[in-house]
């Protein structure tokens, strides 16, 4: 962080840290359009300090972050590393090889959305961002290569020692590890993200249904990881994990999507830029 936080300093993070100030930057072109911001000077620290000494373009600190994502896939792949773990703290990795091997879906999920929103900035501003070419596309068919098993995507997958292509889904009803078989988080990102085909999501969207839906929301898994005491074995903050879904009865009924309320998705002013860049062609 630069002043007057310089002194918060972390080496390493979650897999998906990365990805916010991309998600930021687009949320930004996408209402104003102020594709100068681009040009704008933004200083880099040092590891260890809050020293800026040296600055360079926006621009230049978004192909960094674009070289990270790409220096951070599994090798081989387009799926970024778990790292210290993803938005679900309670599955944060106990073994050192999980930070390196695994893969979390939703992180997965996530990254395709912003570099697609990324591309459309880019097609819009006319602006070529290094390292973006291509690297949607690649997440979206490794996506489809590794994480959807028997017609299901996995919460995570936990690649075998040296390969890119072997390994085993977790969070799966495959799962031989964990004994969950189902995770929130990647199915419904993975439909917002567009990830997923028309009769995807309609079969995801009847696993939450059946698996994960409760009469007081939704569960991020079908259940908790189990807890024989001592610390985590696989996930170190497993015990603080949600509660299993208690049995349905009629009465805990999901109400149907349909007549669920959404505030939020109706018609407001729209911020300056807005309709004409939902309006506009989005890259193939």
């Amino acid at each position: 962080m630069t002043g007057p936080f310089g002194w918060i300093q972390q080496a390493h993070c979650h897999g998906d840290i990365p990805l916010w100030p991309i998600k930021a930057l687009c949320d930004h072109l996408e209402a104003t359009c102020d594709f100068a911001i681009l040009d704008a000077a933004v200083a880099w620290t040092q590891p260890g300090s809050a020293a800026t000494t040296t600055t360079s373009s926006l621009l230049d600190h978004v192909a960094a972050n674009l070289a990270w994502l790409r220096a951070n896939c599994i090798p081989g792949t387009a799926l970024l590393r778990y790292g210290g773990g993803d938005w679900n703290d309670s599955l944060q990795p106990a073994r050192p090889e999980f930070r390196e091997r695994l893969v979390s879906s939703w992180s997965v999920a996530l990254c395709y959305q912003v570099l697609r929103r990324l591309e459309h900035a880019s097609h819009r501003s006319g602006r070529t961002f290094p390292g973006l070419a291509g690297l949607a596309a690649a997440v979206a068919a490794d996506f489809r290569r590794h994480l959807i098993i028997d017609g299901t995507l996995c919460g995570f997958f936990l690649f075998d020692a040296g390969s890119s292509s072997r390994g085993q889904p977790l969070l799966h009803p495959r799962d031989q590890l964990t004994g969950i078989p189902y995770r929130l988080l990647p199915m419904t990102r993975s439909m917002l993200g567009d990830l997923f085909t028309p009769a995807e999501a309609a079969s995801h969207d009847a696993l939450i249904r059946q698996h994960l839906l409760a009469a007081d929301g939704a569960r991020l898994m079908d259940r908790p990881p189990a807890y024989r005491g001592g610390g985590g074995v696989r996930f170190s903050n497993a015990p603080n994990s949600a509660p299993a879904s208690p049995a349905k009865s009629a009465s805990s009924t999901p109400t149907p999507t349909s007549a669920i309320s959404r505030p939020w998705l109706t018609s407001a002013t729209p911020m300056p830029c807005s309709t004409a860049w939902a309006a506009s062609p989005r890259p193939p």
